[in-house]
């Protein structure tokens, strides 16, 4: 299919090596073309800081982007792996927003998945090592994905303080390693994964 012809729909994931909280994927799909200057900020969300990656992605979001967000949380992840969890969540993402399209009249669809290909779908679609750096519309997914995300871990700190989530989301930095050790663990931790068995 040429990609010329075909609606592209860019997809990408957020969490999946977090030690809590849950994973989250968005897919995203440019209904107008976003100016040179906003551009250039449309990139792996991992290059922006948290104030910048915030400002663009209400900006694609209210302005550029039809998109749409999936999440599974840590205790569906302890049951079933967070292979599967992360299919599904790009499962979803993607029907989710096809539908969206569909409504609109847009059926003629490509999908762009960043990473290794870990499930398929009805439409054409293509994983891309590296795409969150390569393709507009999976870097402009992987920030409304960090952003939600994001958004939801400081919401939780204001829960659980003591383990600091607004700071390093659930990752395994040395500040949540020390409130592990203080605190034991919450329940938004994956006890599936090895550091935190360690833990208990």
């Amino acid at each position: 299919m040429n990609l010329k012809s075909c609606t592209i729909v860019g997809v990408d994931e957020v969490g999946r090596g977090a030690w809590a909280g849950p994973i989250t994927a968005a897919a995203a799909f440019f209904h107008t073309k976003p100016p040179k200057e906003l551009i250039k900020y449309i990139c792996d969300s991992k290059l922006l800081v948290q104030k910048k990656r915030e400002e663009i992605s209400e900006i694609l979001c209210k302005n550029y982007c039809i998109y749409s967000i999936s999440s599974i949380p840590a205790s569906k992840i302890d049951k079933n792996g967070i292979q599967d969890a992360n299919r599904k969540i790009f499962q979803f993402a993607v029907s989710r927003l096809v539908n969206k399209l569909k409504q609109k009249g847009i059926k003629n669809c490509k999908i762009l998945l960043d990473g290794r290909k870990i499930c398929s779908f009805d439409h054409e679609y293509e994983f891309i090592i590296g795409g969150d750096g390569k393709i507009m519309e999976i870097s402009a997914a992987s920030i409304i994905a960090k952003v939600y995300r994001d958004t939801f871990m400081t919401r939780l700190h204001a829960k659980f303080p003591a383990y600091h989530f607004k700071l390093h989301k659930g990752y395994g930095t040395k500040k949540h390693q020390e409130a592990l050790k203080l605190q034991g663990i919450s329940p938004y931790h994956r006890t599936s994964y090895k550091p935190i068995k360690n833990f208990l």
